[in-house]
């Protein structure tokens, strides 16, 4: 694409070229460009002299433009995204661990109401409702499969591509240490070393755990694995005890939002905010009450 536009543009300095040597310019060509206007003379107060002038003046300037527009500068693979992948933004790579980590305390503190210590009247299946849609949301976070009995909150779940903000959320972590931008460094309490250390350390081991702790809620009990189609919902639900929800619901509060909160403090209390931020506009529905009310007191 570019070549052929490079070839087109020389091709018409060329003819702009060629009209200045047959004088077509000075005596034919009546355009209101002004970097031509000096070309421009009635045959009546043109003489040869001013015609040769002016054809020095135009050629100097045609070609100083040419030169610097046909020509490739040593740069040129500096453009985004040209010779390496494509990569999220780190906010938006936050976004994702942030709405994980809301979705877990919500259906934790939704399996601990309706499950583990029921105070309303519901029938069984709306009471183990929780309890499947933490085995089918981990799932989607990590392959994006749905299984069946899947509500509108797994489905989005499956659509954020958790594993592959992880990757890129590594990659930037690296090039913020490099370039001393981690929140410790900006206060000078961190070498670029020890920056690095962080990154492939600290931020590491809490996405292992994340990954690791969801992995666990899919599979613990072998009805369920994270390459397989998922069973029946009703197969999982026929299944339950009281020893797997309490399993589910330790997970979540003990490995997969702390993991969620270890990771997100790597890139300091600014970054959270304005995630948090975020997320509040246009996900606000996902947003847990406890975490609103600290928002607004």
């Amino acid at each position: 694409m570019v070549r052929v536009w490079k070839r087109h543009l020389h091709l018409l300095l060329l003819m702009m070229l060629s009209c200045i040597a047959h004088g077509f310019i000075c005596n034919k060509v009546g355009t209101d460009l002004p970097s031509l206007s000096a070309l421009r003379c009635r045959p009546d107060r043109c003489n040869d002299d001013d015609i040769v002038a002016n054809r020095r003046s135009f050629l100097s300037s045609s070609l100083a433009v040419g030169s610097a527009l046909l020509y490739p500068t040593a740069r040129a693979d500096a453009l985004p995204f040209i010779g390496g992948p494509e990569r999220r933004q780190l906010e938006l790579c936050l976004v994702t661990i942030l709405r994980t980590e809301y979705w877990a305390t919500n259906v934790a503190k939704s399996m601990k109401t309706k499950l583990l210590n029921p105070e309303e009247e519901m029938s069984e299946d709306q009471r183990k409702q929780p309890y499947l849609e933490a085995r089918l949301g981990a799932k989607a976070l990590l392959t994006t499969k749905i299984g069946g009995g899947a509500n509108s909150r797994v489905r989005d779940l499956a659509t954020l591509e958790l594993k592959e903000c992880l990757v890129d959320a590594r990659y930037w972590c690296g090039q913020l240490a490099k370039t001393n931008q981690l929140p410790g460094q900006l206060t000078g309490e961190l070498s670029t070393k020890s920056a690095k250390r962080i990154c492939s350390n600290d931020l590491i081991a809490a996405e292992e755990e994340l990954v690791e702790s969801l992995a666990s809620i899919v599979e613990f009990d072998g009805l369920e694995t994270t390459i397989d189609p998922s069973p029946r919902s009703s197969l999982m639900l026929n299944m339950y005890n009281q020893q797997k929800g309490n399993f589910v619901y330790r997970t979540l509060k003990e490995r997969v939002i702390p993991s969620c909160e270890r990771y997100m403090k790597v890139f300091g209390r600014e970054r959270r905010r304005v995630v948090e931020e975020f997320v509040r506009r246009d996900h606000g529905d996902e947003v847990p009450f406890e975490v609103l009310e600290k928002m607004y007191t």
